[in-house]
C-alpha cells in the first residue's frame, strides 16, 4: 500500500490507527539526563490524551518532562499521522498541552 492509498483510507476511515503514549525527559538525546519511556496505546485519541493529562500511573515519574500522543497505522515502520504534545508544568503539577516543540518539528516516531 503506498502513501496515496493509505492516506486515503485514513481520510475514509479504514485504516485502523492506535494512539501511542510516550515520554521524554529532553526532547534531543544529547542532552542529559535522557531517558525515553512508551507507556501504552490506547485505541481511542480521548483516553489517551486523558492519561496524560491526569498524569495517570504518575507517568511523570519526576524526570519525563515531555509527552507526546501519537495516532500511528497499524504495521511496521508507520510514520504517525498526527501528534500532541504536552509539557511538566512544575508549579501546577500536571502536563499541560502545547504545540510541538519547534526544535523537533522534523521529528516523529517517538513512540515506536
Amino acid at each position: 500500500m503506498d502513501k496515496k492509498e493509505r492516506k486515503k483510507n485514513y481520510l475514509n476511515g479504514t485504516e485502523k490507527t492506535i494512539f501511542t503514549v510516550a515520554g521524554m525527559s529532553a526532547l534531543h538525546p544529547r542532552e542529559k539526563p535522557y531517558y525515553r519511556a512508551t507507556f501504552g496505546w490506547f485505541d481511542n485519541e480521548s483516553d489517551a490524551v486523558l492519561t496524560v493529562l491526569k498524569n495517570d500511573c504518575d507517568i511523570h515519574e519526576c524526570c519525563y518532562k515531555w509527552m507526546v500522543v501519537e495516532e500511528v497505522p497499524t504495521g511496521i515502520y508507520r510514520v504517525p499521522l498526527r501528534e500532541a504534545w504536552f509539557v511538566w508544568d512544575s508549579k501546577k503539577k500536571q502536563f499541560v498541552s502545547i504545540k510541538k516543540p519547534k526544535e523537533i518539528k522534523n521529528v516523529c516516531g517517538f513512540s515506536m
